[in-house]
């Protein structure tokens, strides 16, 4: 019994910790997320067969706290702070994406682009996440409006392999951040003083949907 028990404490730890990982690399906060696992039941399919049972998220009731999770989003950006950007700054999605980088984001299938963009007019500074999502082939976010004159940060979480930060065709601005890197905490900072689209991607993995755009403004 204790050979089992001490299996189950293990595999648990394991789950939880990968659990911590994919969620600091999310595009949600800890608080958002608490209110969706409130939400969201498991069950376990196959539970007579070892081989092939399977934990399974049952989340038909999400639709129900979507007003009080807007709420919780409201009061984080209220108090001026969220986890989505690395700043400490919480931006607003929007969905009056100009159409040049819906067309670029959309035709490149790019990862946790939804439609909207990050609004961060009025702050000095904004980061992005380069290696999230699931895979760590995503920016997070994928599109940003920021004022002419703000930097932009990307941060790598040291998820998905080796990633780069390059300027694509058709982009306002040339950049490019170099080779390739893995290394969690690396940073590429980026000013932009004119208005303009600025388009960009990660060249090992621009295959894989990992594009990113920014909209400067004046």
């Amino acid at each position: 019994m204790s050979e089992w028990t001490d299996a189950i404490v293990g595999e648990r730890m394991a789950v939880d910790n990968e659990f911590n990982d994919r969620v600091m690399a999310s595009r949600f906060s800890s608080q958002e997320w608490g209110l969706i696992m409130t939400a969201a039941e498991f069950e376990i399919e196959d539970s007579d067969d070892p081989e092939a049972a399977r934990i399974v998220a049952d989340t038909s009731n999400l639709p129900a706290i979507m007003p009080e999770l807007e709420n919780v989003r409201s009061q984080v950006a209220a108090m001026g702070g969220g986890e989505g950007s690395g700043d400490g700054s919480a931006g607003e999605a929007v969905d009056d994406v100009p159409s040049e980088i819906d067309d670029y984001l959309t035709e490149n299938e790019a990862r946790l682009y939804e439609g909207t963009i990050m609004d961060y007019t009025g702050q000095d500074e904004v980061v992005v996440d380069v290696g999230a999502g699931d895979v760590g082939f995503a920016f997070d976010p994928a599109a940003i409006r920021i004022d002419a004159g703000t930097t932009v940060v990307w941060e790598w979480t040291g998820e998905g392999g080796a990633h780069n930060v390059a300027s694509a065709e058709g982009s306002a601005s040339e950049f490019d951040s170099g080779d390739a890197v893995a290394e969690e905490g690396t940073t590429f900072e980026q000013s932009f003083d004119e208005a303009g689209i600025q388009l960009y991607y990660c060249t090992p993995h621009q295959a894989n949907g990992m594009h990113g755009a920014v909209e400067v403004v004046e």
